[in-house]
């Protein structure tokens, strides 16, 4: 989820103190109230999985005792905590709703008596959300074609790893492998693209498969950081064009994000963490990929 806090400079009130120090005296609780101006979002709500909501909070002291911090807990997780150097302000924060059925969002304002004001706001779950959970496989190794230390066919539904003689004998559970040449360099491409048989020779040729899963592959623009940020299998849907796949992921890079679909139509994302290159290398990716 992303949590965005701005600050918002407000006028503070001149206070006189009479004598007393703030850490003297206790005035009693801080406020803390959604603000309904604009846009802002101010009563518990429905959302689709994915859809975002902009809120508004304002923070206002107890007029005797100084404004520390404001945390902000998920299902009664922290997610949050920002420091308060003002005595009045406003918080603008953007919500993107997750996949739980309900989130209660709780915003909690502390001063430095430690006296806490908080307030909750409930997210439900639309029930006719399209996006759906994921499965996340941090680091799969896959070995180029002379490289006979590393298994270099991968099943993404089984999550099992072949070697060219195990994947020619469990050919409809193949769904990648991956391969070096100096035309397509480092690739990792689908049984059902074209590969020669420089590459996969002998007996165990794709041309002796009867069954050739056709994985497809694009090419994302997406950073590392973007790739870390998805939780859910939304950008899979609406990002993934079958018209511009292709059956390879060639030229492969460290930094590469690729979406890909299964031959069944299981929709992923993978990111290029290490690459060796050469026909004895090696590559390691990391994968998100739809859950059953």
């Amino acid at each position: 989820m992303k949590i965005r806090n701005r600050f918002i400079l407000a006028l503070l009130i001149p206070v006189l103190y009479l004598g007393f120090s703030s850490c003297e005296k206790d005035g009693g609780l801080p406020t803390i109230r959604l603000t309904s101006t604009g846009s802002f979002v101010s009563a518990d709500t429905m959302l689709m999985v994915g859809d975002s909501i902009e809120i508004g909070i304002e923070v206002v002291w107890n007029g005797v005792n100084d404004l520390k911090k404001m945390e902000i807990a998920i299902n009664g997780q922290l997610a949050s905590t920002s420091e308060i150097s003002i005595n009045q302000t406003q918080f603008q924060i953007t919500i993107v709703k997750g996949l739980d059925d309900l989130e209660t969002w709780t915003f909690s304002v502390f001063d430095d008596k430690n006296n806490l004001a908080e307030l909750d706001l409930v997210l439900t779950k639309d029930p006719n959300s399209l996006f759906g959970p994921i499965k996340y496989f941090d680091a799969i190794r896959l070995g180029a074609q002379d490289n006979f230390n590393i298994p270099g066919f991968l099943g993404i539904e089984t999550t099992n790893f072949f070697d060219i003689e195990s994947a020619f004998l469990n050919q409809s559970s193949v769904d990648m492998l991956f391969y070096y040449d100096e035309s397509d360099k480092a690739c990792i491409a689908s049984p059902g693209a074209k590969i020669g048989e420089d590459i996969i020779g002998g007996s165990y040729s794709l041309a002796n498969w009867n069954t050739r899963n056709t994985s497809e592959f694009i090419q994302t623009e997406l950073s590392a950081a973007e790739f870390d940020g998805i939780f859910h299998d939304g950008l899979f849907i609406t990002q993934f064009d079958a018209d511009l796949a292709k059956r390879k992921a060639k030229l492969l890079e460290v930094g590469h994000v690729y979406l890909f679909q299964t031959e069944s139509g299981l929709l992923g994302i993978f990111y290029v963490k290490q690459l060796i290159n050469g026909v004895d290398g090696e590559i390691e990716i990391a994968i998100k990929v739809q859950a059953d």
